[in-house]
C-alpha cells in the first residue's frame, strides 16, 4: 500500500494512523535488511581473510620448498611483489635465494 492510496481512501485521522503504520513497516524492513547485509558482509570479510592467509602460507611453503606456486592467487602475489618498489625486491631476492639454495641442495 502506498502513501497516496492511504490519503485517497481514508479520513484524516485514519490517514495519519495508516501512514504511521506504513512508515513503521518500512523503517522496520530497512532495519532488518540493513542488519542482514551487515552480517553477510562481516562473514564474507572473515572468509576472504581466511582464504588470503591460507594462500600466503601456501606461497611461503612453496617458495621454501623450491616449488613454483601453482595457485593462481599465489602467482598473482608473486607478480605483484616482482613489480613493487625496492623493498619488495629485497623480499623477492631472499625468496629466490632460498629457492635456488633448495634446488642446489636437492641435486
Amino acid at each position: 500500500m502506498t502513501r497516496s492510496a492511504v490519503l485517497k481512501h481514508a479520513k484524516h485521522a485514519e490517514a495519519i494512523a495508516g501512514l504511521s503504520t506504513l512508515s513503521d513497516f518500512w523503517l522496520g524492513l530497512f532495519d532488518v535488511v540493513g542488519a542482514s547485509l551487515t552480517e553477510a558482509d562481516a562473514v564474507e570479510e572473515k572468509l576472504v581473510t581466511a582464504q588470503s592467509a591460507r594462500v600466503h602460507v601456501a606461497l611461503v611453503d612453496d617458495l621454501l620448498r623450491g616449488v613454483i606456486p601453482r595457485n593462481t592467487e599465489a602467482q598473482r602475489i608473486c607478480a605483484r611483489v616482482m613489480s613493487a618498489p625496492a623493498s619488495a625486491w629485497r623480499w623477492s631476492s631472499v625468496a629466490w635465494s632460498l629457492w635456488t639454495k633448495r634446488k642446489l641442495i636437492s641435486r
